[in-house]
């Protein structure tokens, strides 16, 4: 990742394994210092649950590479997602009130890496590392606004303009523009099914924004695709940290 904020610095774990997050990458070497001992590196696999919401949270996880999704699931089995986590934050945030579950999961989409925050060490690093208080606290009111505005898209748009804001989304976090789901899970994310997951995808690449296959999408003209999303993904993406970091 190449980082233009000057106020963000490259960092490594104990272990020598770099740090991309931003939160961790932007508090000050003092603070990060006495984080890095309870910063343990964890591969993301795709799938994965960083939290479910019937269970009790153990840690927070600040996101290294890769997407997370923030899942909202019925008792009758529906579920749509109702925002993303990148590099430029992390999952857990009730655990700074004090809460031990969230009415969401936490599940990654896209696979990557972290940085795993036993509970008890991120309760305390938020009590005593007064910058990362403030980061975190800061980055929980930029998600509350993308999980609203979220909301609203999934009642308000179609399917190909949420798909089109999605992908947007996840570009900005990753270093790729192909990015490889089951539709399946493209149905989770627009709280749809998978008929109308693939009928958005297969206009979007007839009008040549993507190319379009059975677990992958490529985004091709990145332009043509923001011409077609929502108002959603301008009103989200001027609130995330992540844009204006190039990787």
């Amino acid at each position: 990742m190449k980082i233009k904020d000057k106020s963000i610095q490259p960092r490594s774990d104990l272990a020598g394994n770099s740090v991309n997050n931003r939160i961790l990458c932007s508090i000050s070497d003092d603070e990060f210092q006495r984080l890095r001992p309870v910063l343990e590196f964890v591969e993301l696999k795709q799938h994965r649950f960083l939290h479910d919401r019937s269970k009790n949270m153990s840690a927070a996880y600040f996101i290294n590479s890769g997407v997370a999704s923030l899942i909202v699931a019925t008792a009758r089995g529906r579920s749509v997602e109702v925002g993303v986590v990148g590099y430029e934050g992390l999952t857990g945030m009730p655990l700074m009130a004090g809460l031990r579950r969230a009415t969401n999961s936490a599940l990654m989409q896209i696979e990557g890496s972290g940085f795993r925050m036993k509970r008890d060490a991120f309760e305390q690093a938020v009590k005593s590392s007064p910058e990362l208080r403030e980061r975190v606290l800061r980055y929980s009111i930029i998600q509350t606004m993308q999980i609203a505005q979220t909301a609203a898209c999934n009642r308000l748009h179609d399917a190909r303009q949420r798909l089109s804001r999605w992908l947007l989304m996840a570009r900005d976090r990753i270093s790729s523009d192909i990015v490889r789901l089951t539709h399946e899970f493209l149905a989770t994310m627009l709280g749809t099914d998978r008929p109308t997951v693939t009928i958005a995808a297969k206009s979007l690449q007839t009008m040549g924004a993507i190319q379009y296959g059975r677990r992958t999408l490529k985004i091709v003209n990145r332009k043509l695709l923001e011409s077609v999303s929502c108002e959603c993904y301008f009103a989200v993406r001027r609130y995330n940290p992540a844009v204006g970091l190039s990787r």
